[in-house]
This record gives C-alpha cells, sequence and structure tokens, in this order.
C-alpha cells in the first residue's frame, strides 16, 4: 500500500489464483505486444481470452498488483480514461511473470 499521495495509493489487492491467471496473461500480452496500451474495459475485451469471462473487478485487481510493483503504468489522457501500459524497463519482470508458474513468487524491481 502506498502512503502519501492519494492518486497513487492502491488498496490491498486480494491477489487469488484466478486473480494470479489474469497477471501472467497480461505479462505475456506486454511481453509480445511491449508498446500496447489501453483502458481496463479494453484490456479485458480484447487482450484476455473470452473462454475466461474475466470480470473488470479482476483486470483491475491484477492492474492495481502490477502497478503495486511498478510494472506498469498509469495514463490519465485528456479524455479522461485511464489507460495501462508496460513501465519502462519492465521487459525481464513481465518476461519472469509470463513464465513463472506463481506469478505472485516473482520479485519485482522495488524489491531489488
Amino acid at each position: 500500500m502506498h502512503l502519501g499521495n492519494p492518486e497513487n495509493s492502491v488498496p490491498t489487492v486480494v491477489f487469488d489464483a484466478f486473480t494470479k491467471k489474469v497477471v501472467k496473461a497480461l505479462a505475456l500480452y506486454w511481453c509480445e505486444n511491449p508498446y500496447a496500451c489501453d483502458t481496463a474495459e479494453g484490456i479485458r475485451q480484447w487482450w484476455l481470452s473470452p473462454a475466461e469471462a474475466v470480470s473488470i473487478e479482476r483486470v483491475n485487481r491484477a492492474l492495481a498488483w502490477l502497478r503495486d510493483r511498478g510494472l506498469v503504468e498509469r495514463l490519465l489522457p485528456a479524455d479522461g480514461r485511464e489507460r495501462f501500459r508496460r513501465a519502462n524497463g519492465a521487459d525481464t519482470e513481465l518476461r519472469l511473470l509470463a513464465q513463472a508458474d506463481e506469478p505472485g513468487e516473482v520479485q519485482s524491481r522495488e524489491s531489488h
């Protein structure tokens, strides 16, 4: 949990097995599409398998977990619809997450 700037505050993320699958899928997507950037709804609709029927809440949990570790950036363009993209220099960590059996056990840049 971040303290201080409310814009960067992230509530404690419930990191259950399904959210781990979403984190892994997003990490893989960003490895294959390093310049991809979209809204949470766009990510849910276009980046994830429709067969999984991932809720927007799960996507937001996964994005919060990735942001909390400095792997994903949130952009707030003029239209007010927040978008997410891979953080600069996050290649190695995202690749490890995409390949990990347990994404929650991969160390992030902040813990080095």
